[in-house]
């Protein structure tokens, strides 16, 4: 399948066009430059400037790249109309991947000791999407060892979403949110800790869970 995309690409000039208009309007959307896309992508630019012109031979791993950076899947890179095709539905994103043990790390420097991850996530193109890996039995029984759990940096959550949060200057943990009025009251999500949902003042909601995802090991996909 990957092939066939492949040389649907290279001997399909209304792809390549599609491709030029979607980075196009991708690189004017997020104030990017050639150069700039060159340098935080490590594709050459003149690869980068031939993809704007519609021309070349692109790889999918190029169009991978492309994709992962700004966000949006490779469907969607290669659509008649990019906004359009987010809104009908699920596009595959690949996000940073981090342990649950090095959420400070990721949130403090960005760094996601685990590589990247694929999930379809509908109606996020553009959003912060990261993803977190249960390597460990702090969750369980509720979230099993190797569950994944999809988020995007959001501070407005819903009633009894599952969210980050830095409570004090303690690092950032899971809690599940139950909201009374304008007051966000905080629940261990934890087998070992079943306390009542706990009142915080100083409290800063870092992302929110979109989905968990059950997968057959603790391993990193």
């Amino acid at each position: 399948m990957a092939k066939g995309m492949e040389r649907g690409l290279q001997e399909d000039g209304s792809l390549l066009a599609a491709v030029a208009r979607n980075l196009a309007s991708l690189m004017s959307r997020h104030g990017v430059d050639a150069m700039r896309l060159s340098d935080e992508t490590g594709l050459g630019i003149a690869t980068i400037n031939n993809l704007r012109r519609g021309v070349g031979n692109p790889t999918l791993s190029t169009l991978g790249e492309i994709a992962r950076y700004f966000q949006v899947g490779i469907g969607e890179l290669t659509a008649d109309d990019l906004d359009a095709a987010a809104e009908r539905g699920p596009a595959v994103f690949s996000m940073p991947l981090t342990g649950i043990g090095r959420l400070g790390d990721f949130i403090d420097a960005g760094v996601a000791d685990l590589g990247h991850y694929c999930a379809e996530v509908a109606g996020y193109a553009g959003r912060p999407l990261f993803a977190v890996l249960v390597n460990n039995d702090t969750l369980y029984p509720h979230y099993a060892q190797g569950t994944v759990f999809i988020m995007v940096r959001e501070s407005r959550p819903q009633d009894g979403d599952i969210v980050l949060v830095r409570i004090g200057d303690n690092p950032p943990c899971l809690r599940r949110v139950y909201v009374e009025e304008e007051f966000l009251l905080f629940l261990s999500i934890s087998a070992l800790n079943d306390m009542a949902p706990s009142l915080y003042k100083n409290y800063q909601v870092l992302a929110v869970v979109l989905k968990a995802i059950k997968t057959l090991s603790g391993g990193a996909r």
